[in-house]
């Protein structure tokens, strides 16, 4: 016997498939986001639709799933491996990297070797709670806009992305969480309100905010 909620969720689906296809695109973005959608996200979803006004059908488009809040889709394990080609990030050297070979990585150094700067990225990156500003390094001209590349093992399959060009590929790593003494402070210092929201109702709500 099927339930009221099941009911609910193929209604859902059965509407979202009579959507135009960069709505639809932008559902299934989406679905696996722990946070608001970035202004990356919004320009890719702003440019399908003025393609697919213009009578194009570019490969970008994605389908709704039938069963879109179960977690088929969701990576069962995750290990970030590298962070490698950085640049403009504080007083890291340009092409540092940082390799995270075993289950435990301690990472040393002297005063301004970049650490904190690693760690500031890896925030950006990962979508942290708390995120203090990328800065280039004040002593050099012309320095370039803050990027990197992640290498990532996802489920045994090994996955490299540019960042932030890649922005809608590297929601996988919302599922990465940084926990530092500032994210510490914002639970302790900062107003929070507490508030639950199911994940079918959060997801209308993102929608709405995109749609907007």
């Amino acid at each position: 016997m099927r339930t009221d909620n099941e009911n609910r969720v193929e209604a859902l689906a059965a509407w979202m498939a009579k959507r135009p296809k960069w709505l639809q695109t932008a559902a299934v973005d989406i679905l696996p986001m722990q946070g608001p959608p970035t202004k990356s996200d919004v320009d890719k979803w702003a440019s399908l639709a003025i393609e697919e006004a213009e009578g194009g059908t570019p490969s970008g488009f994605r389908v709704f799933p039938s069963r879109p809040f179960r977690n088929e889709g969701v990576e069962r394990t995750l290990k970030l491996d590298k962070i490698e080609h950085v640049y403009g990030v504080n007083a890291i050297r340009d092409d540092a990297h940082l390799e995270f070979s075993k289950d435990i990585v301690i990472v040393y150094g002297q005063n301004g070797s970049g650490k904190s700067g690693f760690a500031r990225l890896l925030k950006h990156i990962c979508g942290a709670r708390t995120m203090s500003e990328l800065l280039p390094n004040v002593f050099v001209e012309d320095s370039p806009q803050p990027s990197a590349s992640i290498a990532i093992t996802a489920n045994g399959e090994h996955k490299s992305f540019d960042w932030p060009t890649s922005a809608v590929e590297l929601q996988i790593l919302k599922y990465v969480h940084v926990f530092d003494s500032d994210t510490a402070l914002s639970y302790v210092d900062a107003s929070n309100e507490s508030t639950y929201e199911p994940q079918n109702l959060r997801f209308l709500s993102r929608l709405v905010e995109v749609c907007d």
